[in-house]
């Protein structure tokens, strides 16, 4: 954050820490817990500032609405396709792509994103139940 840290900008991000990979409208409804006065516009156009900035990660898991990382480092985030809960991957990053270069069409990559659909511990429980 190294813009004008307001304390409506604080309790996002506070949030965001706590939280993991909220939505954008979780996020908003956890931060209203806190500072009841902040308006969803406010909560999306912060994210979508730091999103554009790099200071937070926007992404999809292919569940509907984007998620938000305070983590911005390359990594992967798996989602549990029983409860929706989504957490980073233990996965080395695929460093190899950030130097691939498309000679046939002439691009460069200069980021990536990659999600997993899993199920996580505890509906594989709930399953075998």
């Amino acid at each position: 954050m190294n813009r004008r840290n307001t304390a409506q900008k604080r309790a996002v991000y506070d949030c965001l820490m706590e939280m993991g990979h909220p939505t954008a409208t979780s996020l908003y409804d956890r931060v209203r817990e806190r500072f009841p006065e902040i308006s969803r516009s406010t909560v999306f156009r912060i994210l979508k500032e730091w999103a554009g900035d790099g200071e937070a990660l926007r992404f999809s898991v292919g569940d509907g609405e984007d998620r938000y990382d305070a983590t911005t480092r390359v990594h992967y985030h798996i989602l549990c396709v029983g409860c929706g809960r989504v957490e980073d991957a233990d996965l080395p990053p695929m460093r190899e792509l950030l130097e691939f270069h498309d000679e046939e069409n002439g691009f460069r990559i200069l980021g990536h994103t990659a999600s997993f659909r899993g199920m996580c511990p505890d509906c594989m429980k709930k399953t075998l139940n």
